[in-house]
């Protein structure tokens, strides 16, 4: 159980021991805490294997315990940078260990923990052999439709079930587990923040940022900020604000971040924001000020990188430039372009350096 924390008997099992967030701060939490602040660390660093401690640890409790601590402490902070990356590596390595159990385990999981209509089969087909089947509602929830190998018309369905190897089921909760730890750290609510967590979460970012696990740029801040040196991702950010979309979180955390790391005040960042269809000022100018380092961590949050802009559909692909093509992040295009004079057309050859 303490590699699968996401199972609908994990939940279970820690209601049983009546413990709640409140009881972070005491001393039976704090060696589960420092093995959550573990688990989150570890997933920014690019090509780590998972921390020899937690794999080590033999007490149930302090195992399955840091999960859900880890997931609070990423709520409280609400970056989706460390946010996605955290779920895609607590899933991959979910499916990892499910790999190597015996397919009676996987579908037991499969049905208990998301209620996956599973059928035990047997079918060979050509060169594979088929054991397993998911009915098609719950397999079109959760494949990946971008993927050729998961496209359902490239499937082969047997009277409404799709034919699966224990391989591929297992693929199917990773990403299902993905997506839970996605929604449950973007919609946790914490009315109380107890003062361990916000230790942890303070603890947490200034790692982060003193080791480098996330993208660097430039940390001179712009004093005044200049429009024509948006990247078109950015541009296209403020267009679909000034015009009243609902923007998604991920591009609502993006933007604002961009605005105020190149010089725009909180108050002109929530005039922007003020035309979106569920725009509330007292709320709005809440987390904008906690993106700025006012409120909070009191520390000053940075946009994603353009990885991470494209990982969450933020790219405009038909309005890229030359200059995207030779930066890693917005504020480097943003400095590039307003600093050193790089233009869309006739671009000034940048030093090696210039570039992230």
């Amino acid at each position: 159980m303490s590699n699968t924390p996401f199972v609908k008997e994990m939940h279970a099992y820690l209601k049983l021991k009546g413990l709640s967030l409140a009881d972070i701060d005491s001393d039976y939490l704090k060696p589960a805490l420092e093995l959550a602040k573990a688990r989150i660390l570890c997933s920014c660093k690019r090509g780590s294997r998972y921390p020899d401690n937690l794999d080590n640890v033999t007490d149930l409790d302090l195992s399955l315990l840091s999960y859900p601590l880890a997931i609070a402490i990423l709520a409280y902070i609400g970056n989706p940078i460390l946010t996605r990356r955290f779920a895609v590596y607590e899933a991959r390595r979910a499916g990892r260990f499910l790999r190597w159990e015996p397919e009676e385990k996987v579908v037991s999981i499969a049905r208990g923990t998301f209620g996956w209509d599973i059928r035990r089969v047997r079918l060979t087909i050509g060169k594979r052999t088929y054991t397993l089947a998911i009915h098609f509602t719950d397999y079109l929830s959760v494949s990946f439709p971008r993927e050729p190998h998961w496209k359902l018309v490239n499937r082969i369905m047997l009277e409404g079930y799709v034919l699966l190897q224990k391989h591929e089921l297992a693929r199917l909760i990773e990403e299902r587990v993905r997506r839970n730890i996605m929604d449950k750290i973007e919609n946790a609510k914490l009315d109380a923040v107890p003062k361990a967590l916000e230790e942890a979460s303070l603890e947490i970012l200034r790692a982060v940022r003193s080791s480098g696990l996330t993208e660097t740029f430039p940390s001179e801040r712009m004093s005044s900020y200049s429009p024509q040196g948006y990247p078109p991702c950015i541009a296209k950010l403020v267009e679909d604000a000034t015009a009243g979309k609902n923007l998604s979180h991920t591009a609502r955390f993006a933007l604002a971040t961009f605005l105020l790391n190149v010089g725009m005040s909180v108050d002109e960042v929530v005039d922007l924001f003020r035309r979106m269809p569920d725009f509330r000022e007292e709320i709005t100018r809440y987390q904008v000020e906690h993106l700025a380092g006012l409120r909070g961590s009191k520390i000053k949050y940075s946009p994603p990188s353009c990885e991470n802009m494209r990982s969450a559909g933020l790219c405009p692909e038909e309005l890229k430039d030359a200059l995207c093509n030779r930066v890693r992040h917005p504020l480097m295009y943003y400095y590039l372009k307003i600093k050193r004079g790089i233009t869309y057309g006739k671009e000034k050859k940048p030093h090696k350096e210039d570039i992230s």
